[in-house]
């Protein structure tokens, strides 16, 4: 009787060291830090950027939506570097914003507004390379999310394409304009009247 009695402690024991050595195997889901948004996080420096994204319709212009904050205990300047593509000509666009300290929001809303010109072709469900620096802090390039309009959220939020002008056609010099004027076509030419020519009387003869 207590043979089977040991037996079955040194049996629960053992059990209990193989499910609770599971933990030391296995990756515990609870301690992994992942993004629940759509966006990208990341940090320079004492600057932390959360849920950052792009909202494109057209691949070539763009808002970027993002949250900073500005842990530095001062005011700073954050360049904001990505390529472009104008006339077929590829270079690279630097734009700085200005964070107070704690937080700043760009939304395209009621916030702070980031409008991206002349992107490189961005695809839309793809990522975008944008670098960000700011100070002495090591910059950061960072592979940013682009996604369309179609999410309820994000419906109003793409920027609108700067439309061209109409082309208003300008006189020639030394052209003058006959707009307003009466034409003269098929009109009948009316002769200068003549003046009539009264002669002298002459004195009759006594």
């Amino acid at each position: 009787m207590k043979l089977r009695a040991t037996a079955s402690i040194v049996l629960a024991s053992l059990i209990m060291v193989g499910t609770t050595s599971c933990n030391f195997v296995s990756p515990q889901t609870t301690t992994e830090i992942y993004e629940a948004s759509d966006g990208v996080n990341f940090s320079i420096g004492d600057i932390k950027a959360r849920n950052a994204l792009i909202i494109s319709e057209d691949g070539e212009h763009g808002s970027l939506l993002v949250t900073f904050i500005n842990d530095s205990g001062e005011e700073q300047e954050v360049s904001v570097q990505y390529d472009t593509v104008t006339d077929g000509s590829a270079s690279r666009q630097t734009s700085t914003v200005s964070l107070d300290r704690g937080m700043t929001i760009f939304d395209s809303g009621d916030n702070e507004t980031f409008v991206m010109e002349n992107l490189d072709d961005a695809q839309l469900g793809g990522l975008y390379p944008v670098y960000f620096q700011y100070g002495d802090a090591e910059g950061l390039e960072v592979q940013v999310p682009v996604l369309g309009t179609e999410l309820q959220e994000y419906s109003t939020l793409a920027p609108t394409p700067t439309s061209t002008p109409e082309n208003t056609p300008t006189p020639t010099e030394g052209t003058e304009s006959t707009e307003g004027t009466e034409s003269t076509e098929g009109a009948e030419s009316t002769p200068e009247s003549t003046p009539e020519v009264t002669p002298e009387s002459t004195p009759e003869a006594e």
